[in-house]
């Protein structure tokens, strides 16, 4: 009949936990981060003096933490299970993995800073009340597949009874209940946006991107 379609689960490079000094294979999408951004082969060769190592732990213990399921039993906060492809933008790689958890990654005072699940301002017109998107699981055979959309009746009964979707794809997210995790999160970020502006004495130059 032919050459068969081959098809294999694959568990990528091993990774430092810079948490620990050990090397293993890890979902873990903050230790994903660090390894594409310091990796000299693969990666782009960031050195790991400019990447703030502190940040990154306390996106990576997020990450790391128990959930529990309305069905029963837990899963991890965040993973990433995907594919970072070297024929594509660095840019490109970067924005899969932080949308597994929801991070933001920035520069400042000479280092690379990783947040998660903080909040970034949409603009009015991007307003939207229902989250729906493409992920890959073990489910529907690694084929990409819709997660179950999360939709607000309070935002829809804001827009005038009008379903208004905001597509979001996690290509790095196999788990549904961990797609719904993040597509709550975003959904409600984008609901309860506030812009302020204030003045700051030299102080205020100790906060970075995603502080609170």
């Amino acid at each position: 009949q032919g050459l068969p379609n081959i098809s294999a689960e694959i568990k990528g490079k091993k990774i430092l936990d810079f948490r620990t000094g050990s090397t293993a294979f890890s979902k873990n999408p903050a230790l994903v981060l660090y390894d594409y951004l310091s990796d000299t082969r693969f990666g782009l060769s960031v050195p790991t003096t400019q990447l703030d190592t502190v940040s990154f732990t306390t996106v990576a213990n997020i990450c790391d933490e128990d959930i529990t399921l309305s069905a029963g039993g837990t899963e991890n906060r965040y993973e990433a299970n995907g594919i970072i492809y070297s024929n594509v933008e660095p840019m490109t790689n970067i924005d899969e993995i932080i949308g597994s958890m929801l991070g933001i990654l920035s520069y400042s005072n000479g280092k690379f800073t990783l947040a998660g699940g903080k909040f970034i301002a949409p603009s009015r017109r991007n307003l939207f009340n229902t989250v729906k998107g493409i992920f890959t699981s073990p489910e529907s055979n690694w084929q990409p597949s819709d997660y179950p959309m999360i939709t607000s009746s309070t935002f829809v009964s804001e827009d005038n009874d009008e379903t208004i979707f905001g597509n979001i794809d996690l290509p790095f997210t196999i788990s549904s209940t961990m797609a719904q995790r993040i597509a709550k999160v975003v959904l409600f970020k984008n609901r309860q946006q506030m812009v302020i502006q204030a003045p700051c004495k030299l102080s205020a130059f100790k906060l970075q991107v995603g502080d609170t």
